[in-house]
């Protein structure tokens, strides 16, 4: 496989080096930056090879390189030397037409960090997952590391069941031996997102697309928090626990009356009664997809319609701590009105 490199000049040798699959990324970036910043020399892999336009960071001691991770060949080239490896790769999407892309993205492209990391012998690992492969559930219960796998809610939302899957590859590797830490962050927020994908749901209300507000509830961390405990887990973390990485939790309704009061809109008057939601759900899937109705894809909306709240409480011995989410969504929306992303 033919790769390409962006770097300022080559990275001094004698620092330690540390990959991150993933490293253009939302969360990636900001990660590659902490990571020379406590000197690091790092390789930040990713397909476009080139840092993020939305987080453009450069260093001498910061290589950007273009490789896909299910080139497993190229992947053990580029990791080494390395005495730390990050798996960040992956790709967020509720399209029906990814599902496969989803499926070998996230857990091919796994087993080949788990191939590459044994043959390499690499001594700091960390694996990104998501607090979704167990924390959602039709109740407000609160999820921790203990939880299980949401496997009967999931198994129709295929990013989920791919980073459920990916996470049983990782368990193998930890029963072999591999010293694998697992962080679980929800969902990310912050300024930088490239796509603002990360941010899609925020968006479907800024857009004016939400008519009525969903009865479920969810959690968020801003991922510059997450992108500074990343390298704290991967010295101080516990083998195969997955830490949860979150935010505030809070309702559907909450979070759109903050972005309303932020960006000076009239949220939307209807809640959707989650009575309603249990007796008909699959017309309401159908109904939610009219445009009249806000054009909501039926995925979108059977998930709102779930309680994703999470318990950080492990991760927060480690000192991992999260900032205010009015802090989070100040400078998240004001990055994405400035990138374009929605207007006045």
């Amino acid at each position: 496989m033919s790769s390409s490199s962006q770097s300022q000049k080559p990275i001094e040798s004698n620092l330690p080096l540390a990959v991150v699959t993933g490293g253009s990324g939302f969360l990636g970036s900001y990660l590659c930056q902490n990571l020379v910043n406590q000197g690091w020399r790092v390789l930040a892999l990713s397909r476009s090879g080139r840092a993020s336009k939305a987080l453009p960071f450069s260093h001498p001691n910061l290589e950007y390189q273009s490789l896909d991770v299910l080139d497993v060949e190229a992947f053990e080239q580029a990791c080494v030397g390395a005495e730390a490896l990050y798996h960040l790769a992956g790709r967020v999407s509720r399209d029906p037409k990814d599902d496969g892309l989803l499926h070998q993205l996230h857990v091919k492209g796994t087993k080949n960090f788990v191939t590459v990391a044994e043959k390499l012998k690499i001594p700091t690992l960390v694996y990104l997952s998501t607090s979704g492969v167990a924390g959602v559930s039709k109740s407000t219960q609160l999820a921790d590391e203990s939880t299980p796998y949401a496997r009967d809610l999931i198994g129709d939302w295929a990013y989920y069941l791919s980073k459920l899957y990916a996470e049983e590859e990782v368990y193998r590797a930890i029963e072999r031996g591999l010293p694998i830490k697992i962080a679980r962050p929800s969902l990310l927020l912050g300024p930088g997102d490239p796509t603002g994908q990360s941010h899609e749901d925020l968006l479907l209300f800024l857009s004016g697309q939400l008519k009525a507000v969903p009865p479920g509830g969810l959690n968020a961390v801003d991922v510059r928090d997450v992108a500074q405990f990343l390298p704290v887990l991967a010295k101080q973390g516990e083998v195969g626990m997955p830490y949860m990485l979150g935010g505030t939790n809070l309702s559907a309704r909450s979070l759109i009356n903050q972005i309303a009061q932020i960006t000076s809109r009239q949220p939307p008057l209807l809640d959707i009664p989650q009575k309603l939601v249990k007796k008909a759900m699959s017309p309401l899937k159908w109904i939610s997809q009219i445009s009249i109705f806000g054009g909501i894809d039926p995925q979108t909306f059977e998930m709102a319609c779930h309680y994703w709240y999470i318990n950080s409480e492990k991760a927060q011995e480690l000192g991992f701590e999260s900032r205010p989410l009015s802090n989070t969504l100040l400078d998240a929306l004001q990055d994405l009105k400035t990138r374009g992303f929605y207007y006045d």
